[in-house]
């Protein structure tokens, strides 16, 4: 069965998973250009995920102690996004390219780090900062 989440579904699997004997390569971008329209898309679903309220039974469980999928989750929910709006997608690139050592990677680490460490992230924020003001004008005019 899949996670009911509108994006970054994981798979929840009752009973024996097996392994690839091979790597799986999941490029599927050809250009910058469909890249940043894809991320686009997802921050609007991403910021659209994080307003609604939750179905925890058909999703994975946060939990700091748990398989890599769990602990992610936990670090997300958990920790970045309790973090103030704008600030936590600065840390966020921040940790991946200074504490992780993204800066090896050159000008392509550089890119990529950017572009999926902060203005992914960023754009979500916006995203959601842009929902609060509207839901915040609505209600001023409902009184």
């Amino acid at each position: 069965m899949c996670e009911d989440r509108l994006y970054d579904q994981h798979f929840l699997v009752r009973g024996k998973v097996g392994l690839l004997k091979s790597d799986y390569s999941d490029i599927i971008t050809s250009d910058l250009t469909i890249w940043t329209l894809r991320h686009a898309r997802w921050a609007e679903l991403e910021s659209q995920e994080i307003m609604r309220p939750s179905n925890s039974h058909l999703r994975v469980s946060p939990d700091p102690l748990g398989t890599p999928v769990e602990r992610r989750r936990w670090m997300r929910t958990g920790v970045y996004l309790r973090l103030p709006l704008f600030v936590r997608a600065f840390l966020y690139w921040f940790y991946r390219y200074f504490i992780r050592v993204g800066f090896l990677d050159g000008k392509e680490g550089l890119i990529f780090h950017f572009l999926q460490g902060f203005w992914y992230r960023f754009l979500i924020d916006a995203k959601l900062y842009e929902a609060q003001q509207r839901i915040s004008r609505q209600t001023a005019e409902r009184e």
